[in-house]
């Protein structure tokens, strides 16, 4: 493997090694930008973020870890801030949560829309992925 872009929750970057830290030991640049907690909404905008700062081709490889669509993040102050889904009443409070937290089929439409703008971009850069 040339260059490996990897994206997603604490399942694709934590404190121990991931599937993707294995897969990226076996490319000659590995770039992870997995976020523990991370929701959809994060996942999306680093794809696009990172394909504008990397500008992926066919000499690449790119594997997005969709995660939980009731997972809240915003980016805020210069950093992320991830709110897991048993951690948004703690992170929005209560009300938020029950005003704009619950309503799957919603959330499933945002993060749908997400999963099919990120595959549209990948198929155009003429990357392989995942």
């Amino acid at each position: 493997m040339n260059r490996l872009f990897t994206f997603g929750c604490s399942y694709t970057s934590y404190v121990w090694s991931t599937w993707a830290d294995i897969l990226g030991d076996n490319a000659k640049e590995f770039h992870n930008w997995g976020l523990s907690g991370a929701g959809n909404h994060y996942i999306f905008n680093s794809v696009v973020e990172c394909n504008t700062r990397n500008k992926f081709n066919s000499d690449d490889i790119v594997i997005v870890m969709w995660t939980s669509c009731t997972r809240e993040d915003r980016y805020i102050d210069g950093r992320w801030l991830t709110a897991p889904t048993e951690q948004r009443k703690e992170v929005y409070g209560n009300d938020w949560v029950k005003k704009f937290g619950t309503d799957i089929r919603s959330l499933m439409i945002r993060d749908l829309a997400y999963m099919s703008s990120v595959q549209t971009l990948l198929e155009t850069t003429g990357c392989d992925y995942l």
